[in-house]
């Protein structure tokens, strides 16, 4: 005999997904996959490049649809709480209403650049607007952070035995936990020097690549007009102002 495993638990629409079913984890697999792929590359096409082409737009936007759709599973997936399974949509809609990362990932799905271009900014600007996508990348370390208090849980039950056979099992369990700790505090840090270093990147060369900056530039400028721009020397395209050059 075949073992049947449930896909969805209502047979008419609207239809409801069992959450452990094979088909609703590929699906999330998918999902966490898209939100890697985003978080890495929307920082470095939005800081490095000055403008995004047709290829581009369509890939990053192939990606917001696969988290578009990821979005409407979660809403169409049933939710087992401590008292009961919500089977009904109006429920589960006011309970995932509830959550903060609900609203997050609403907020993430918003093209935002195109209501920059509604307001007339240029296209360097407009692709500053996408960067709410990375938001997406708390899932990453939600998940981390899930399995990091699954493998304490399970620490604390050896620890909660009596039995001396049981020792080596427990100092696997703490191993595996220090790993995972490790591993996210490492993401963690290495997206953060990531993150910051595309920053860095686009208040030193954003509009214009010169030797201080273009904000500094902009700002001492607006200054101090006549210092900056009076007595400038141009060297190789960077303009040398006098403050430098004492």
């Amino acid at each position: 005999m075949l073992k049947k495993r449930v896909i969805c638990l209502r047979p008419t629409c609207p239809y409801l997904l069992e959450p452990s079913s094979s088909f609703k984890k590929y699906c999330d697999y998918l999902v966490l996959a898209t939100i890697i792929v985003q978080s890495l590359v929307l920082p470095y096409l939005c800081f490095f490049f000055k403008r995004l082409n047709a290829v581009k737009d369509g890939w990053l936007y192939m990606l917001d649809v696969i988290f578009i759709f990821g979005l409407y599973l979660e809403m169409s997936t049933a939710v087992k709480t401590h008292k009961k399974t919500l089977m009904k949509v109006s429920e589960i809609f006011i309970y995932k209403s509830k959550l903060f990362t609900t609203w997050v990932d609403i907020f993430s799905t918003i093209a935002l650049e195109m209501v920059a271009s509604l307001m007339g900014l240029d296209s360097r600007s407009m692709n500053l607007f996408r960067l709410n996508r990375v938001l997406r990348v708390y899932k990453v370390f939600w998940l981390i952070q899930r399995a990091e208090l699954n493998v304490w849980i399970c620490y604390i039950r050896i620890r909660l035995k009596v039995f001396w056979l049981i020792q080596r099992a427990e100092l696997n369990v703490w191993i595996c936990y220090i790993r995972i700790r490790l591993a996210k505090y490492f993401l963690l840090f290495s997206y953060s020097i990531y993150f910051a270093s595309c920053v860095v990147y686009g208040t030193t060369c954003f509009w214009k690549c010169s030797r201080y900056g273009w904000m500094f530039t902009a700002i001492y400028s607006f200054i101090y007009p006549q210092l900056a721009f009076g007595n400038a020397v141009v060297t190789d395209g960077c303009p040398i102002t006098p403050l430098f050059t004492l």
